[in-house]
């Protein structure tokens, strides 16, 4: 390669992402199987975070933020700071980067960019794994599929950065633990998540089950996944053996469970839910994994062919079932069955090749195409609450020197009130 196709390929990418990220972003999903392409979006996270042009009171990164401002105002030491840690907060991770960032700067634009560094990082490696596997077979139709996917966890799932962070992280740790044969490096990062959020805990045993008493268990996991389906809700806090938890777990847990704070997430959830065409696209999603899932079925089963990697296939299925009966528990509900989708998905484009050869598998995604063209505008729909004008018409230079930026859907409703 001549150095100046080089520095092309390689460099021109990112000096464009400085005055227009969305359109380099355009350019790098086009360009998915270049090595810079997953950087792009990593950054282009990372720019989100930093040009927040609204930040919710009731998101969870308001309180982090609030945090961040106290240890900047008050003159704490790290040994009383770990102290505290260690009698109040074992999810220390979050809290370590607040601290760390603090005595450097009390910018808030700063500590929503690491943030984003750090989210960005494994929620960019997730999307491109599903289209690294996909190979050369992302027509259109199965593009809009990637993108529905891309927003069960999505960009501004940012704002619950403790939970969803440790969400991309578990998903990015068994990727590599199973479908890339890393398996000191997968398991490492599945362990580390309880680190992030206390209640992966729960996430690291199951994993540790599998591993030990269910590995390759497809069929059992499936039929186990099904039952739980109907079985109600049993709860995080007691499927956690709080005998063996530090007190400070114990205490999380029961925090997070109780009656009060399950109907007061009840209650914010569903003022999100003003509209209903909020829930297409996650319905849509579930119509295609039962899709998925007869045609898993009817390999294993009726045809009689091992897919690969059998054993990602039975852990999704057996953390699929704890999801189901944690699925009405405050901190689990659709949070568990988020990871699990997102691990169900990224198997199936890992077995793509399998998928396209059955004939109903390929009708039904013929069939429903259109329909994930509604899903990508109302995905781009909730984007726009909080992506700023900013993103664009410029870039980080612009955004610097704009004091505040405004939502792109508050301009919308100043012409189109319904929108």
């Amino acid at each position: 390669m001549k150095r100046s196709s080089f520095i092309r390929d390689q460099y021109f990418p990112f000096i464009l992402f400085l005055f227009s990220p969305i359109l380099t972003l355009f350019i790098a999903l086009k360009e998915y199987k270049s090595s810079w392409a997953k950087n792009v979006l990593w950054l282009f996270v990372v720019f989100f975070a930093f040009s927040m042009s609204k930040i919710f009171d009731e998101w969870d990164i308001s309180r982090y933020i609030q945090q961040f401002k106290d240890f900047h105002s008050r003159d704490v030491t790290f040994s009383i700071f770990w102290e505290d840690i260690i009698n109040n907060n074992p999810d220390f991770l979050q809290s370590l980067i607040n601290y760390l960032v603090s005595r450097i700067t009390g910018n808030t634009q700063v500590i929503l960019a690491v943030y984003g560094t750090v989210y960005g990082y494994f929620f960019s490696r997730n999307i491109f794994y599903m289209l690294e596997f996909l190979k050369d077979k992302i027509t259109i139709k199965i593009g809009l599929v990637v993108f529905a996917v891309s927003f069960i966890v999505s960009i501004m799932d940012f704002n619950g950065f403790r939970y969803w962070t440790a969400a991309h992280m578990f998903i990015y740790g068994i990727v590599n633990f199973y479908l890339l044969e890393k398996k000191k490096y997968g398991f490492f990062w599945i362990l580390i998540t309880f680190t992030m959020h206390f209640s992966f805990s729960l996430n690291i045993i199951v994993f540790i089950v599998h591993e030990f008493f269910l590995k390759k268990q497809v069929l059992l996991g499936i039929a186990m996944y099904i039952v739980t389906l109907n079985m109600g809700s049993i709860g995080v806090d007691k499927l956690i053996p709080k005998d063996l938890m530090p007190k400070t777990y114990e205490q999380k847990a029961s925090t997070y469970a109780n009656e009060d704070n399950m109907a007061a997430v009840k209650e914010t959830e569903s003022s999100y839910a003003v509209n209903s065409y909020v829930a297409w696209p996650r319905t849509l999603l579930n119509y295609l994994t039962w899709a998925i899932i007869v045609t898993i079925l009817f390999k294993l089963v009726y045809r009689r062919i091992e897919l690969p990697n059998p054993e990602m296939l039975s852990m999704v299925f057996w953390f699929g079932s704890v999801a189901n009966l944690a699925a009405t528990n405050s901190i689990s509900g659709a949070r568990f069955i988020s990871i699990f989708s997102i691990l169900f998905f990224i198997y199936a484009f890992f077995i793509y090749d399998y998928l396209i050869e059955e004939y109903y598998f390929n009708v039904f995604v013929e069939y429903y195409s259109w329909v994930f063209v509604v899903s990508a505008i109302v995905n781009i729909r909730r984007l726009f609450d909080v992506l700023g004008f900013s993103a664009l018409l410029g870039g980080p230079v612009i955004r610097a020197w704009m004091p505040e930026d405004i939502p792109i859907i508050d301009a919308f409703k100043a012409f189109f009130p319904s929108f």
